[in-house]
């Protein structure tokens, strides 16, 4: 029987999987992160390999037995032309490894773990990106640009924001209307720094991404104590993702809205574990859109999502019951739809 791996790779960490072509787990490893353009093609190509061969050791297959299709769905991987330069330099580096390699974003492997045909996916970690697969193939995108040029709506944007307006109420320069002492607290304990100034080293010299954004956590446990401000960090958070599905709802295939549960919305990612701080602000700027959509959490890893792609991709089929991956989070309705029902 063939067997096929799934790789999942965030900015924060990597999680993999070896299945049977009958839907069989066979075993599942995790590592560090797997972003090509923070890390280093050559780390990432070690990496991956690392994850084979852990997956291999756990499941007693052989290390020189060869995979049918080895499904890679990272993060910085959106450009498609990049994507296949990616897979011809991993098989002539590895020729030995896999019959075939497939790249690709990694909200492809979200969506494939929930759905066969296509969805609208939100990320939002460490970063954050918005995704459309339509039933027919195409595609439209909002976000995934990185803290640099974009990251709306991410773990890392709430940290910086939190920060910032910190920095700007004590600059006088955008005065906050809220009381900052309890977030300057959590900020200054969170990097153990006793001053404003002491945030340029961890910024400019010892930036480490997914340090910042697990900064995000301890804000939504300090929203949930009632702070004002950070309760109105998360709400922005939640207007900024359902912008991002403002920008790609002229592409949305119409079946999706007549559908039952409408435009199915997968959301992925650690802040969506604050989902309660986040609802009322994505909710409320998207009910006059849609007259029916519905939010669902993955309960499993993606990466069986990319094993699944990796393996169609190449001519293949993996058994899944998609309905056992994923819990319903939210769903709305139009009044004029409910009374139609």
């Amino acid at each position: 029987m063939k067997i096929f791996v799934g790789i999942e790779g965030g900015a924060s960490c990597s999680k993999s999987i070896l299945v049977q072509e009958n839907g069989t787990v066979l075993a599942k490893a995790s590592g560090l992160s797997l972003n090509y353009l923070l890390d280093g093609i050559d780390v990432v190509f070690k990496r991956i390999i690392d994850h084979i061969n852990e997956l291999k050791k756990g499941s007693a297959i052989e290390l020189h037995t060869t995979i049918a299709s080895i499904g890679l769905c990272m993060s910085g991987c959106e450009d498609e032309s990049a994507n296949r330069r990616f897979e011809k330099k991993f098989l002539e580096t590895y020729p030995e490894i896999a019959e075939s390699v497939t790249v690709a974003s990694d909200v492809i492997g979200s969506i494939k773990t929930c759905v066969p045909d296509g969805a609208l996916v939100l990320i939002s970690g460490t970063g954050s990106n918005c995704f459309l697969l339509n039933p027919d193939g195409s595609q439209a995108r909002c976000g995934g640009w990185g803290h640099l040029l974009g990251d709306e709506g991410s773990g890392y944007m709430i940290a910086h924001r939190g920060i910032k307006t910190i920095i700007d109420h004590d600059d006088n320069l955008r005065r906050s209307p809220y009381d900052i002492e309890p977030l300057r607290k959590l900020v200054y304990d969170y990097f153990k720094i006793s001053s404003n100034s002491e945030l340029l080293p961890i910024f400019y010299i010892h930036f480490k991404k997914s340090y910042v954004a697990g900064l995000a956590e301890k804000v939504a446990d300090l929203a949930r104590s009632g702070d004002a401000l950070c309760k109105a960090l998360f709400h922005s958070l939640g207007v900024d993702l359902a912008e991002c599905v403002k920008a790609v709802r002229a592409k949305i295939f119409r079946d999706f809205f007549i559908r039952k549960g409408g435009l199915p919305i997968i959301c992925v990612g650690s802040v969506f574990r604050s989902w309660d701080l986040i609802r009322n602000g994505f909710c409320d700027a998207l009910h006059d859109l849609f007259d029916e959509f519905t939010c669902y959490r993955p309960t499993v890893d993606s990466t069986i999502g990319a094993a699944y792609h990796g393996a169609t991709a190449a001519g293949h089929n993996i058994h899944i019951n998609f309905a056992n991956n994923y819990r319903t989070i939210y769903n709305h309705r139009a009044p004029t739809r409910l009374q139609d029902a």
